[in-house]
C-alpha cells in the first residue's frame, strides 16, 4: 500500500472521528441519576469558566448597587421531560451580597428558585420580571420553622444547597440537610434571561445599566436547560462563591444543544416493561374479583412503614390491576447504611405488565423484582428509621379467583438492613391493586391500596364469639422459615402454659416476653409476631405467619 493511499485513508478516519465525536454526548452518563461535576468553583465579579462540561456562561445584571453576577447555562440533549433534576453546591455569601438563583428544566419550561432573604418560586417567563426574587408572579412559599431561622444565609460561611425537582413536580429546597421548603409544580413555561426596554428589575437597576453578557449568549432558554446565577455584591474583600456544583438529571450532557422534540431516548433509561402472554384462568379471575369490588366498595389502606418526611402520593392504575412487583434502586443515606432510593410499581392487568411511576429520585442500577407466574405481592417486611432502609416481599398464589394463602413464598431481602425491627405491611390474603406513602428525594415511606370488602384490620369481635372457630391445633409456618404448634383449648389456653387474651379489640397469644396477633380470615389464620410485649399496640411485627388447623380438638 503506497503512503499517498495511507495519507487518503488516514483523511477518511480522522473525518469519520470527528463526526461521531460530534453526534455522541460529551463524557456520557453511564447511569441516568449519577452525577456529573459541572465546575469546581464559580466566584462573583469574574467571567465565569473552568467548566467541566460545556455550558453557556455569563454575567448578570446588577442589584441596587451591587454588581458582579454571573451564572451558566447547561444545555440539554434527548430530556426525558418526565424525570428528575438534582442540583448539589457549596455556597458563601458575601457580607453585601444577595443570594442565588437555581434554574431547573420542566417538561417543556422552566423553573426559577430564588433564594436570600426568603424563597421565590417562578415558573417561567421573562428574568427581567423575576429578578431577584421578585414576590409578585411567585408561587406562595412556605417555609419550614427551620428554613425560617436559616434565611438569610450568613455571610462568610459555607452552606451545601440541594434543589431537587421531581417527575411528578415536587420542588424541595434544603440547606445543609435541612429542609427549608418544598412546592408542588404542575406547569413552567421557557425563561428568557433578558429584560424589557425601559423596565426596572426587582432588587435591582433599571434595564440599560447592566444586562446578561457573554460568548454565544442566548437569553432564550430551551426546553432542558438548567443552570445556576450568583447574586451581586458590593465592595470587595471575600467575594461570595459556588464550589463544586453537581447536576444528577435525566439527561445527557452534548457540545451542541438538540431540539427536545427528539424521539430517542437515553440507553441508560430502563426498558419499557413487556406484555406478557394472555393471563391464566385463575389470574383472569381474580382481576374480575377486583374490577368488581372497586366498582362496589371502597378501596382501603393498610398501614404505612417508613418515616414521615416529604410528600404525600398515591397511585392507583385507571384499570383494574393487582401489584405484582417492583422496580428499585438502592442508595447509602447519611449515617453510611444502604436505604431503598426509589421504588416503582408493576403492576398486571388484563392487558399484561403495567409500570407504574417512580417514587423517590433513582440513584445507581435499576432493579427488578416480580412475582413468579399466578403469584401477586401481598406485603412486605421491612426495617425503616426515617426512610425505607429495606424489605422482602411476601407473594401468594392466585386461585379461583381468590389468593390461596397455603401457597406462599418470600423474596431476598431488598435494600439495606438498617433501621429498627423489622415491620410487617401486608393484606389478610387481599391482593394489593396501589401504593401509597410518602417521598421527595428518597422513598420516606410507604403502604398498600388494597381491594376487600373486608377491613384490612378485621372488626373487633369478642374473644367469647371466635373461641369455638380457634380451638384446634394448628401449625404455624412463619416467613422466615419455621414452623411451631400453636394448640389452642376451649380454656383460653395455648400449649398448656400460655394463654390466649383479648386486648384493645385485639385477640393475643401471651407468652413470657412477646405476643401473637391472631387474625382469622375464613378457614386460615394469619399470626403476627410481636417483641417485645411492652411495645404493643404500637410495637413492629417482626414476623408474620400462616396457621392450618392440622385437626380439631375434642371440647
Amino acid at each position: 500500500m503506497n503512503r499517498s493511499l495511507l495519507l487518503v485513508l488516514a483523511c477518511v478516519v480522522a473525518l469519520l472521528s470527528t463526526k461521531l465525536a460530534e453526534a455522541q454526548p460529551v463524557g456520557p452518563i453511564p447511569d441516568p441519576s449519577s452525577k456529573r461535576l459541572i465546575c469546581s468553583k464559580l466566584v462573583a465579579k469574574a467571567m465565569p469558566s473552568k467548566f467541566s462540561t460545556n455550558a453557556m456562561v455569563f454575567t448578570g445584571p446588577a442589584g441596587d448597587g451591587r454588581r458582579g453576577s454571573a451564572g451558566f447555562i447547561v444545555p440539554a440533549m434527548m430530556l426525558m421531560q418526565a424525570e428528575s433534576t438534582h442540583w448539589r453546591f457549596g455556597f458563601q455569601r458575601a457580607a453585601s451580597g444577595y443570594g442565588f438563583q437555581i434554574i431547573h428544566p420542566f417538561r417543556n419550561g422552566h423553573v426559577v428558585v430564588s433564594v436570600a432573604s426568603s424563597v421565590a418560586i417562578h415558573r417561567g417567563g421573562y428574568w427581567g420580571d423575576i429578578g431577584w426574587g421578585n414576590p409578585t408572579g411567585s408561587d406562595k412559599v412556605a417555609l419550614s420553622s427551620a428554613g425560617k431561622e436559616m434565611l438569610p444565609l450568613r455571610p462568610d460561611r459555607l452552606y451545601t444547597v440541594e434543589s431537587i425537582l421531581s417527575p411528578d413536580g415536587l420542588l424541595r429546597l434544603s440547606i445543609n440537610n435541612i429542609l427549608v421548603c418544598q412546592q408542588v409544580i404542575k406547569t413552567a413555561t421557557p425563561v428568557t434571561l433578558a429584560i424589557k426596554e425601559g423596565s426596572k428589575i426587582y432588587g435591582g437597576s433599571s434595564w440599560d445599566k447592566t444586562t446578561f453578557k457573554g460568548p454565544d449568549f442566548k437569553p432564550t432558554l430551551k426546553g432542558g436547560d438548567g443552570g445556576l446565577i450568583l447574586g451581586p455584591m458590593d465592595g470587595s474583600g471575600p467575594t461570595q462563591h459556588f464550589k463544586d456544583v453537581y447536576l444528577s438529571a435525566m439527561y445527557s450532557f452534548t457540545t451542541k444543544s438538540l431540539p427536545t422534540t427528539a424521539k430517542s431516548e437515553p440507553k441508560s433509561q430502563p426498558p419499557a416493561a413487556k406484555s406478557h402472554p394472555t393471563n391464566s384462568p385463575d389470574m383472569d379471575g381474580l382481576l374480575a374479583r377486583v374490577k368488581t369490588i372497586r366498582e362496589t366498595a371502597p378501596i382501603k389502606r393498610t398501614r404505612k412503614v417508613g418515616g414521615h418526611r416529604g410528600g404525600p402520593f398515591e397511585e392507583l392504575p385507571a384499570e383494574p390491576a393487582v401489584l405484582i412487583g417492583f422496580e428499585y434502586t438502592t442508595s447509602t443515606f447519611y449515617g453510611g447504611h444502604l436505604t431503598i432510593k426509589s421504588l416503582r410499581p408493576i403492576f398486571r392487568s388484563a392487558k399484561g405488565e403495567l409500570l407504574g411511576k417512580r417514587h423517590g429520585v433513582p440513584h445507581g442500577k435499576v432493579r427488578r423484582i416480580v412475582a413468579k407466574e399466578d403469584y401477586v405481592v401481598t406485603g412486605i417486611i421491612a426495617k425503616t428509621g426515617h426512610r425505607v432502609d429495606g424489605f422482602r416481599v411476601l407473594f401468594m398464589k392466585a386461585r379461583g379467583g381468590v389468593l390461596n394463602p397455603d401457597d406462599v413464598y418470600r423474596s431476598e431481602w431488598l435494600g439495606g438492613k438498617g433501621g429498627g425491627g423489622e415491620t410487617l405491611c401486608a393484606t389478610n390474603g387481599a391482593p394489593i391493586i396501589g401504593i401509597y406513602g410518602r417521598q421527595g428525594h428518597d422513598l420516606d415511606s410507604i403502604g398498600f391500596l388494597v381491594a376487600d370488602r373486608r377491613p384490612t384490620h378485621p372488626p373487633a369481635r369478642s374473644l367469647q364469639a371466635l373461641l369455638p372457630r380457634l380451638v384446634g391445633n394448628w401449625t404455624v409456618t412463619y416467613t422466615n422459615g419455621t414452623q411451631h404448634t400453636r394448640e389452642i383449648h376451649a380454656s383460653q389456653k395455648v400449649n398448656e402454659s400460655d394463654e390466649l387474651v383479648e386486648e384493645n379489640g385485639d385477640i393475643l397469644i401471651v407468652y413470657e416476653n412477646v405476643i401473637e396477633r391472631l387474625t382469622l380470615v375464613d378457614d386460615k389464620l394469619f399470626v403476627e409476631h410481636f417483641n417485645p410485649r411492652t411495645n404493643y399496640p404500637n410495637g413492629t411485627p417482626s414476623v408474620i405467619g400462616v396457621a392450618l388447623r392440622v385437626k380439631e380438638t375434642a371440647k
